[in-house]
């Protein structure tokens, strides 16, 4: 019979197997912290949009921008942005 029993995890939640030091095999963490700009731009493009309050003309304005910090939309407030984000299946994200 073959033991399946964990011997422990690792803080971020790999098993301790997956952590263990192995030549030429990079982490989960290894990886996040070699990410470079241009990944976590991609890495987040089909699911986030950044909600960021802006004045425009000194009026305050809700502006909707993809990922890779290009404006796609404004809304004159921050529940219209979110509910106009959320319609087009992305996780809105407020920046402040």
């Amino acid at each position: 019979m073959k033991d399946t029993t964990k011997t422990g995890t690792a803080s971020d939640g790999q098993s301790a197997q997956d952590t263990a030091a192995r030549p030429g095999v990079a982490t989960r963490s290894d990886r996040m912290r070699r990410m470079t700009p241009q990944d976590f731009i991609v890495l987040g493009m089909d699911h986030i949009a950044y909600v960021n309050r802006e004045l425009i003309e000194g009026k305050p304005i809700y502006v909707i921008h993809a990922a890779d910090g290009s404006p796609v939309a404004m809304a004159e407030n921050r529940d219209l942005a979110f509910a106009a984000v959320a319609q087009n299946g992305l996780d809105p994200v407020s920046v402040h």
